[in-house]
């Protein structure tokens, strides 16, 4: 990990309510998808543990924009091929595009 300092001031937007969306993996090419509204981040992931049944997971941060363009950021996971195959870690690969 690296910390750098920054400049609040070069932030041209501001989303104070995200959705978030939750993959649970039931295979490495089969998932459970979920969007969460109206909750905090400590919200969503109290309702990970609450609804995953073992199931690893992928969440994303997702903002939707006046003209109806869809951007998640990657959160937080469980790298479904290795759950599966019970060597857990987290997810490094990003996939961009993902709505």
């Amino acid at each position: 990990m690296q910390a750098t300092p920054i400049d609040p001031r070069d932030q041209t937007h501001e989303v104070d309510d995200p959705s978030y969306r939750v993959f649970f993996w039931d295979s490495p090419s089969s998932s459970d998808e979920w969007e969460l509204t109206e909750a905090d981040l400590n919200e969503v992931l109290a309702w990970i543990d609450q609804h995953s049944k073992q199931r690893p997971h992928s969440l994303w941060a997702t903002i939707r924009t006046d003209d109806n363009v869809t951007t998640s950021a990657y959160v937080a996971s469980i790298h479904p091929r290795r759950a599966l195959c019970g060597r857990h870690g987290p997810l490094r690969h990003v996939r961009s595009g993902i709505a």
